[in-house]
């Protein structure tokens, strides 16, 4: 599955088994090009959706999946605290 069909099924995902499959599938994405889409259709996502984020993020199995995607956006976020 590409981020492209990934990105598409997302705007339509509002079942939980949706999108815990779409963050397993994202995990196994690499290249710098498909994370960065992942990460905006993720941010997207989880503003529609942010009961059933905060529930999969309290799943222990579906927590370091989440984790691994955002982790770019949290490295980010540390550096920009630690530079001021």
């Amino acid at each position: 599955m590409t981020a492209a069909e990934i990105h598409v099924k997302i705007i339509v995902v509002v079942k939980e088994p949706d999108v815990r499959r779409f963050l397993t599938e994202s995990a196994a994405l690499k290249k710098q090009g498909d994370r960065n889409n992942i990460n905006a259709v993720l941010q997207v996502s989880v503003q529609a959706n942010k009961n059933l984020y905060g529930k999969i993020r309290r799943d222990d199995k579906m927590s370091p999946a989440l984790e691994e995607l955002m982790q770019d956006v949290i490295d980010e976020r540390v550096e920009e605290r630690v530079a001021h």
